[in-house]
């Protein structure tokens, strides 16, 4: 994934070991996830919302990432939890 955050091109991606790095304008990706953390499975959805068509703007977009997490640890790899959050800008 990837985007745009203050002018910054701003990169996220998952390597083969089941690590998330973060890499941030021409800087390298380095690792943001524990290193006893192993990401199973990661989706990204990117949703344009229009509640009202009456009304003919969209709301901000939302992204929506959901996460399948587990242990690097032998003994605990068949343990894993799921989390999932949504983000938006808004103007405050």
């Amino acid at each position: 994934i990837e985007f745009t955050a203050s002018g910054v091109l701003v990169g996220y991606r998952i390597t083969d070991a089941g690590v998330i790095e973060r890499k941030a304008g021409a800087g390298s990706y380095l690792p943001i996830t524990s290193k006893n953390v192993r990401v199973v499975k990661a989706t990204s959805k990117f949703q344009l919302v229009n509640l009202n068509p009456n009304f003919g703007s969209l709301w901000p977009p939302r992204i929506t990432i959901t996460l399948e997490v587990g242990s690097q640890q032998l003994q605990l790899q068949g343990f894993t939890t799921h989390l999932q959050t949504t983000v938006s800008s808004r103007d405050i």
